[in-house]
């Protein structure tokens, strides 16, 4: 007798089957979507009428609407990472701060502003160009760091 496969399910998988908890060093466990992807690692899902970020739509179901003008930053620097509470709506601004690439800290913001070293000198110091450093001390860059 042939085995006969169960029919396959139709509509959206169940939120639990959207992810899969791993430890990432966090200090929780992350949740990693499990459906499609974006190539830059971020999940990417419908939900209603609309397309987006899973990890936008994870943190509006637990913690509400997203602020206007902020971002959603990963503190667990995971992309694909849909936990609610490794979720934080920040500034655009500390949002690519706080990311990977960043070179400077605050402090560092605040040296390079009050330094009369030549720009040339600064870039150098700190593994900048020279324009960052001039977009720094005329405030066009790291707007929102005071002295």
């Amino acid at each position: 007798m042939e085995d006969i496969a169960p029919p396959k399910k139709r509509g959206r998988p169940k939120v639990a089957d959207r992810w899969t908890e791993v430890d990432a060093g966090y200090e929780s466990p992350c949740w990693l979507w499990k459906l499609a992807k974006l190539p830059n690692g971020y999940g990417f899902e419908r939900r209603g009428e609309r397309m987006g970020y899973a990890h936008r739509h994870a943190y509006e179901r637990h913690h509400g609407p997203i602020p206007e003008n902020t971002s959603i930053d990963h503190l667990c620097r995971v992309r694909a990472c849909v936990n609610p509470l490794h979720l934080e709506a920040v500034t655009p601004a500390e949002n690519t701060r706080r990311g990977r690439s960043t070179k400077l800290t605050v402090e560092d913001v605040r040296e390079i502003r009050r330094s009369h070293a030549p720009q040339r000198v600064l870039a150098r110091r700190y593994g900048i160009s020279q324009s960052q450093v001039s977009r720094i001390k005329r405030r066009h860059s790291w707007t929102d760091v005071c002295d």
